[in-house]
């Protein structure tokens, strides 16, 4: 099991955690051949955990993070009868971090994955590239639609694997809570070091 520090999220739901932070620092220390530049960048452990499985499709770290999560969500002491994933920005990968990690948490905790629960009603574009708030919340409106058939009356942890500004987990919380859920958790394994 990797070790954390558990984070609070603020946002509409009824109470929220992330593990830890993605990462403990980053330096730049140049520009490679092509002029981007590069980084000498410290993870956290659960961090490091998640960067080989969101960005180099290691698998070998999803049962750790699991086993972590797992652990965390017991001590937390919440119910829930339910996990939704946060819908995956790029849809064209083959394989989806979240939707692994939040199917392997609903079958340890015995709930259903609700799959159907929100899907989207536009394309948006990647938010980590965007810093204005405001900006954020004009491309999310609008941009989730609830499966009121599944969500009416559940309680719902809902699973992202990187927390930026919140701003996708807060919309989805909203669409759920208008759906009929009863009550949102927001969990995400890592939160970025700044809230932009």
């Amino acid at each position: 099991m990797a070790k954390y520090q558990a984070r609070k999220l603020e946002g509409p739901w009824k109470d929220g955690y992330a593990l830890d932070l993605h990462t403990i620092s980053s330096v730049m220390i140049g520009h490679n051949e092509y002029g981007h530049p590069e980084f000498d960048t410290t993870y956290s452990e659960v961090g490091g955990l998640m960067h080989r499985l969101k960005y180099r499709s290691d698998k070998t770290a999803l049962s750790e993070l699991v086993e972590t999560a797992v652990s965390f969500i017991r001590f937390w002491g919440i119910e829930f009868t339910a996990v939704v994933p946060v819908s995956p920005t790029k849809v064209y990968r083959t394989f989806q971090p979240v939707l692994a990690l939040a199917t392997e948490l609903a079958n340890v905790f015995k709930v259903p994955l609700l799959k159907s629960a929100i899907r989207k009603a536009k394309q948006i574009p990647e938010l980590k590239n965007l810093y204005d708030a405001d900006g954020r919340q004009k491309l999310l409106k609008g941009a989730f639609e609830g499966n009121q058939d599944v969500i009416s009356g559940q309680r719902i942890l809902l699973v992202d694997d990187l927390y930026r500004s919140g701003a996708t987990m807060n919309a989805i919380t909203e669409v759920l809570l208008a759906s009929g859920a009863s009550e949102v958790y927001a969990f995400a394994f890592t939160q970025t070091r700044t809230k932009k």
